[in-house]
């Protein structure tokens, strides 16, 4: 199901679902926006192989990427407003690469999270701002042989909370310089 926008007459709050069933889906969606409206973009692969890459810029934007199945790849890039990052992918050898910036001191969370074994988790959570005070920042996995490697721009974030359970990795990094890969 889809439906048309007119941009010239811009909806607020505006809404886009997608889902995507069986392996070797690739989905991308790249929404620039013009600084005032808001955009929720959720999305639901069920399947194994399945690439996920979402990239919003500007404006209040907020995602939602759910991957069912193994050997999954999720790709999020969300700057420069507020945002809301959410990633659940629920399988085998899956990863998800996130970044995540925003120019205000408002809302910046993430959530991600992965149930099974071998999975990796990348996260850059910066703030683009000198002395941000970000929102939170939640990682939960579940399962053996996974990662987690963030990189925070400032220490001061008021909620960080990375949970692993079945012999897992951390690396937690402060860096006022990034190069991340889209």
């Amino acid at each position: 199901q889809g439906d048309i926008i007119d941009f010239e007459n811009p909806i607020i709050n505006d809404v886009i679902q997608l889902q995507q069933i069986g392996n070797n889906n690739e989905l991308t969606a790249i929404q620039q926006l013009d600084g005032q409206t808001t955009y929720i973009l959720t999305a639901e692969q069920d399947g194994n192989k399945n690439i996920g890459y979402i990239d919003q810029q500007g404006s209040n934007h907020e995602s939602l990427l759910l991957q069912k199945g193994n050997s999954n790849t999720a790709n999020l890039w969300s700057a420069g407003s507020n945002t809301k990052n959410t990633v659940y992918q629920d399988g085998n050898n899956n990863q998800v690469d996130s970044y995540i910036e925003n120019d205000f001191s408002a809302k910046k969370s993430a959530f991600s999270y992965q149930e099974g074994n071998n999975n990796l988790i990348n996260l850059n959570f910066l703030s683009g701002i000198i002395n941000p005070t970000p929102n939170g920042l939640l990682i939960d996995q579940g399962g053996t042989g996974n990662m987690a490697d963030v990189t925070i721009d400032n220490y001061n974030v008021p909620y960080l909370k990375i949970e692993q359970t079945g012999g897992a990795k951390v690396i937690i990094r402060n860096s006022d310089f990034n190069y991340p890969m889209k």
